[in-house]
């Protein structure tokens, strides 16, 4: 017999999330401004968060309505790696948004715990720049919370990674949805 608790909580969650709709046409809204301003947008998470940055950097690059120019400072390895070791891994966001990133950028930080060092360091450089920022938090936020100018938050049980991770899924999938549908108007 299979136990649906899983889906109960995913379920859970969802129905409490009750900024999710608006929160993403926000983050939408962030990006069309951004993208108006010939900004880039960054996204950055670690583990689970990771792979979804990269996942929603894709799925903005494809978007077909309009050109978005979207880097997930995830992907590049050596990168990562040389900074994790010649700096330190709390650094490896922000030391390339620092060379990269710009005043009309936007900052997308995913994290379920919102208190990882490497996605506050970096909020806390976007601030500096004057760039904007959104974050996409679990757990209640974080800290992450206080250094983002924009976030959706997720009021999940703390280590509930799983349902946290999906019902973040959702949300960028929604966000690239309603960029989709604005750009065709």
């Amino acid at each position: 017999m299979i136990d649906f608790q899983y889906v109960r909580r995913v379920q859970d969650y969802l129905a409490e999330a009750s900024t999710f709709q608006e929160d993403a046409k926000t983050l939408a809204r962030l990006i069309q401004n951004s993208v108006r301003q010939n900004g880039q947008i960054w996204v950055a998470g670690n583990g689970g968060s990771a792979s979804m940055s990269n996942h929603f950097a894709t799925d903005l690059t494809l978007v077909k309505t309009i050109s978005i120019r979207c880097h997930a400072l995830t992907a590049n390895s050596s990168s990562i790696t040389a900074v994790g070791n010649d700096f330190e891994f709390s650094k490896i966001f922000s030391i390339q948004l620092g060379r990269f990133g710009r005043e009309e950028d936007l900052l997308v930080a995913i994290s379920s715990s919102g208190n990882s060092k490497n996605i506050i360091q970096a909020l806390e450089l976007a601030n500096t720049i004057g760039m904007k920022s959104f974050s996409v938090l679990g757990f209640g936020g974080g800290e992450a919370r206080q250094k983002s100018n924009h976030s959706f938050v997720l009021n999940s049980r703390k280590g509930d990674y799983g349902p946290t991770e999906d019902i973040h899924s959702m949300f960028l999938h929604a966000t690239r949805e309603v960029l989709e549908i604005d750009f065709q108007k």
